[in-house]
């Protein structure tokens, strides 16, 4: 598990391959979530400038700069979004529920570089 989310076989030994390579902390976590470690950095990096916790701009909060329309997926979980959007774990965990909704696309600009 990664901050007591259960990860699935593949994740685990995704985040234990990476783990092995050194990587920590906040990358870790996102290459943890996303099999596609090296462009997942590059998105997240782009979007959130690379301040991993990215406060509220306005329009947008965290590492996946998250809009708050997605308030309701935070609080599905028990979640806040306006605490819990600057963790970036849990940002992670919404990011990549909407990833397997809809792909990249709603990284587009960041998802092409």
């Amino acid at each position: 598990s990664v901050n007591g989310t259960l990860l699935s076989d593949g994740e685990t030994a995704i985040a234990q391959e990476i783990a092995g390579q050194g990587v920590t902390g906040a990358e870790a976590i996102i290459c943890a979530y996303f099999p596609e470690c090296e462009k997942a950095l590059r998105v997240a990096v782009c979007e959130s400038g690379p301040d991993y916790s990215a406060p509220y701009n306005g329009y947008h909060i965290g590492t996946w700069q998250l809009y708050a329309g997605h308030a309701w997926r935070f609080a599905e979980r028990g979640w806040n979004y306006w605490a819990d959007g600057l963790d970036v774990e849990r940002n992670t965990v919404i990011a990549r529920e909407v990833y397997d909704e809809r792909g990249w696309q709603p990284w587009g600009y960041c998802s092409r570089q």
